[in-house]
């Protein structure tokens, strides 16, 4: 099973992996996963824009589909409220949360 999702997205591409979590209390022996965290990529030509796991509260999920598919939307929603630069540029990524 691939855990990345990759979509173009008005001009940028998304990047979106699913990354199984254990708690740090459970026994090594386990080898299910407690839930799978995101990791979002966002990047427009050459550049990165956005590196960064979605922030509390969301997760953990219980699949990896399901981490994918809420990463993209959360992407998505990062792109739609502009808070990506539209052209490349160094001046990097709007602060998206106050």
């Amino acid at each position: 099973m691939d855990d990345i999702a990759l979509s173009p997205y008005k001009g940028f591409h998304i990047s979106v992996k699913a990354v199984p979590m254990r708690q740090l209390e459970a026994q090594w022996e386990c080898s299910l996963p407690d839930g799978y965290v995101v990791l979002v990529q966002i990047c427009r030509g050459c550049e990165t824009v956005v590196d960064w796991c979605l922030p509390y509260p969301h997760g953990p999920w219980e699949t990896p589909d399901q981490a994918k598919c809420e990463g993209l939307a959360y992407a998505s929603r990062i792109v739609d409220v502009h808070l990506v630069p539209a052209e490349a540029s160094s001046g990097g990524v709007r602060q998206a949360f106050g």
